[in-house]
Formats: C-alpha cells, structure tokens, sequence
C-alpha cells in the first residue's frame, strides 16, 4: 500500500526495473484503514504477488499533507458531471446564468467565512495571512463578489437578478456548512474548509476560462477576470493554507478533525453542482 516504508518498497522497486514488472501501491483510507475490496480494481491475471504489511500504522506515518491532498483530489469539483459537461460544452447557456445567480451566494459570503477563521484565530502570524486573503477578496472595486457580478453580466444574467436570485436548498446547505466550519472556536477545522476549497481553484478556474472560450464564446477580460485572478492568486494561498494547516494539526485528533470538516465541506461543494443540475439541466 502507499503506508508501505519507504525502506520495504526500495527492494521491490530494483526487483521491478530489473525483471521489468509494474508495481501498483493500493489507497489507505484517512483513518489509515485498508479496504481489501481495493485489492479487486487491481489485480489481474499478470499478478503474480500480493504484499499487505501496515501493522502498527499510526497518523504519523502517512504525510498528513498526502493524505489531505488525496482526499481533495478523489472529490474534486472537476470530476463532478457538471463541470465536466462545462468543459465540454454541453450547458445551455441560460444554465450557467443560472448557476452564475446561485453561486454568488457562496462568492459574496467567503469573505464572511475568512472573517470568522480569523475572529477565533489566537495566533497573530496565522491572523495576518488571513487578512491578507480577506484584502485580496473585499478591498476596492475590484472586490471579488464584484468580479463574479460581472462574470453573470457578461453572461447575460443582471446583476439585480443575481443579487435578487432565490437560494435554492444546495445552496442554502454549501453557505451555511462553510459558515459553521469557518466559525468554529478550533482554528484548524475552519482552514481545512478553507483549503480544500482555494486548493481546487486554480484549476477550475483554469478549465472554466478555456470552456468559456471555446464553447460560448467569451473572451471578454472584464467577464473572465474573476477566473484569472484566481488563476494565480489561489496557487499562493493553498500553498500558504496548505503549509498553516500542516502547522495546526499537530495530533491525530486535530487530524481527524480537520479531515472531517473536510469532508463535510467537500459534500456541500459537490452537493452545490448536483443541485444546479437537479433544478436547472
């Protein structure tokens, strides 16, 4: 498995490059358990040896980053079938209007869920990188829920339909689960919420601009520029969130926790796209 020692998996790897055989590392789950049914998508007929050694398998032998990044990676917004059908294409036009309306919900509330991360936060270094990001998303005109006003202008939504625009229930359910998270006295679980959200941002907004340009033909800079400042800005916070988080889950269960919330913000994210195409495709 991927917790094999790093001392037990050298052997095989020089036994693999010499007889030029594949080696495949099965997933552990966050907990560090193994599910044998993994064993099924992985074995062939060509296998010819099976090696399970994770006795006495603690937290700390897995890099807490790994396994955070695993996890975001298995649920990530990109694999969702909205998305996909986005970067192929296939949405109608209205759709993404629509979408454009209900997402400004959790657009215009980030800066309140940095806000309250930084509140209970007794650490003034961790303070400090908070408020910098919340500068970045609320200063000035070109303030982010701005931007996504203009990205649903630009797609030929009003910005008073937007702001005026009834929450439906998913988006109701994602605003509030990252309101709770992110107002939570235990600083680590508002950061994982934070990170496995501005993790996926980058590409996202990546494969959005390229969709948007090639199917609908939008390239208008005013209209994109909520996806090209993420483009770059995010790529520096999840490194720094990434980096914060390491720092505060400094015990298993701090781990365990931040995981959870994780999973919780992950579901409410995905549960989000599900909801824009339960009411609107």
């Amino acid at each position: 498995t991927i917790a094999e020692h790093h001392a037990n998996i050298v052997p095989w790897q020089i036994i693999a490059e010499q007889k030029n055989v594949k080696i495949k590392a099965a997933h552990v789950d966050p907990n560090s358990e193994f599910n044998p049914d993994i064993i099924k998508d992985l074995v062939t007929d060509k296998t010819k040896i099976i090696l399970i050694i994770m006795k006495g398998l603690s937290m700390n032998n897995l890099s807490f980053k790994t396994i955070v990044d695993e996890k975001i990676s298995e649920n990530h917004l990109l694999n969702h079938s909205f998305y996909k059908a986005w970067n192929a294409g296939e949405l109608k036009i209205e759709t993404i209007q629509e979408y454009a309306a209900q997402y400004f919900n959790h657009v215009s509330a980030f800066p309140r869920y940095i806000s309250g991360i930084h509140t209970n936060c007794e650490d003034i270094s961790i303070r400090q990188e908070l408020l910098e990001n919340l500068i970045e998303e609320e200063k000035g005109k070109e303030n982010h829920p701005e931007l996504w006003l203009r990205f649903g202008e630009g797609m030929g939504k009003t910005r008073d339909d937007i702001e005026e625009s009834k929450a439906i229930q998913e988006t109701t359910e994602l605003v509030d689960t990252f309101m709770k998270l992110s107002r939570d006295e235990r600083t680590h679980i508002g950061m994982a919420a934070l990170y496995c959200y501005e993790s996926m941002v980058p590409e996202i907004a990546e494969n959005k601009i390229d969709g948007l340009r090639k199917y609908y033909g939008i390239d208008d800079e005013n209209t994109l520029k909520f996806f090209t400042v993420h483009l770059h800005a995010d790529k520096l916070h999840r490194q720094v969130i990434s980096e914060l988080l390491s720092n505060l889950c400094d015990s298993d269960e701090k781990k365990k926790e931040a995981l959870d919330a994780m999973n919780e913000a992950l579901y409410a994210l995905n549960n989000f796209l599900s909801g824009i195409e339960r009411v609107y495709c």
